[in-house]
């Protein structure tokens, strides 16, 4: 959890998938209710994205672009007393999954932000193994 308060969030989220072989496409929403402690005032967030996936012609190798972002209301306090009413960003990625064995994958992607408030770029890892 990005705004972690110390109380529980809750999370919706709605994912809807269409494949026309070789591509798949996932349109991910979601509502954050964030956790508010005594005297503090955080707000809800919205989570979305849209990703493409291509299986490539090379056995477990699928590569992907993603375009994701976030939009809340911020109660973020400038030095000028004025605060921000909304925090919106908006970024975009690139990577790639594959399966080196029946239950290991490998994913790994870079991303970079496209709007001001986005982090300027990101880069992920991840080995995952799949057991039954």
């Amino acid at each position: 959890v990005i705004d972690t308060t110390g109380e529980a969030d809750v999370r919706l989220g709605l994912v809807a998938s269409k494949t026309l072989f070789p591509y798949h496409t996932h349109l991910n929403m979601a509502h954050t209710f964030i956790g508010t402690p005594p005297k503090q005032e955080r707000s809800d967030r919205q989570d979305y994205s849209l990703t493409v996936e291509y299986e490539t012609t090379r056995p477990g190798l699928i590569v992907m672009g993603r375009l994701f972002g976030l939009a809340s209301k911020a109660s973020h306090e400038h030095a000028s007393g004025n605060a921000d009413s909304s925090e919106k960003w908006f970024a975009a990625a690139t990577g790639a999954s594959y399966q080196l064995r029946e239950s290991v994958v490998v994913d790994g992607s870079v991303a970079i932000g496209l709007s001001h408030h986005a982090p300027d770029s990101s880069f992920n890892l991840r080995v995952s193994y799949h057991y039954n």
